[in-house]
């Protein structure tokens, strides 16, 4: 007699809700990076009169690893083992595609091009890099209404740089393109 001919569950001595599936899986690897991004960081170098400022280069890992040990919590025990049952169709409803699975093709097209965002940084600077990254992000996951994912790109390349230049009066330098028809170097665009 094996698990699968035992309806009751008389076989198995784990109680159904700490058995390891696919997402449970994933929360313990999650809770693994969390432990060894954690236990790196007192090796974190302060300055001196850092140690007793209330802010400082340990702070934001700290709150990152704590983020993570109650995230990993989270996704632990708060994880459904199954679905929940779905509705049936009516006829003529849009159907959702449910597939399984991960497209490792749009996963490593999208690793490709944030590669190439860091290369757009210098070049194009701060805004205009992170316009086209998030234009060719929609793309490649699928958007191709081109009016769509344009203003949404704009408006978000557009808010951000406002946040990060003039809310937290970060410096974003202009790309090397930009600092190059300034200066005269380039003279037909």
């Amino acid at each position: 007699m094996n698990i699968r001919d035992d309806p009751r569950g008389l076989l198995s001595h784990r109680p159904k809700n700490l058995r390891l599936n696919r997402e449970r899986l994933g929360a313990l690897m999650f809770l693994l990076l969390t432990l060894i991004y954690g236990s790196q960081i007192p090796k974190i170098q302060q300055l001196p009169v850092d140690q007793f400022e209330a802010m400082n280069a340990r702070t934001l890992p700290w709150a990152l690893f704590v983020a993570g040990l109650i995230g990993a919590s989270l996704l632990w025990f708060f994880n459904p083992q199954a679905k929940p049952p779905q509705p049936k169709a009516t006829p003529g409803a849009v159907q959702i595609d449910d597939r399984r699975g991960v497209d490792l093709l749009s996963a490593a097209a999208l690793l490709v091009w944030t590669g190439v965002l860091s290369w757009l940084l210098g070049v194009l600077g701060f805004g205009p890099a992170v316009f086209v990254f998030l234009l060719g992000g929609f793309w490649l996951l699928g958007e191709r209404r081109i009016a769509t994912a344009g203003l949404t790109a704009l408006l978000t390349a557009v808010l951000l740089t406002l946040i990060l230049r003039y809310g937290l009066t970060l410096y974003l330098p202009a790309g090397s393109l930009w600092t190059a028809v300034q200066s005269g170097a380039v003279t037909h665009v």
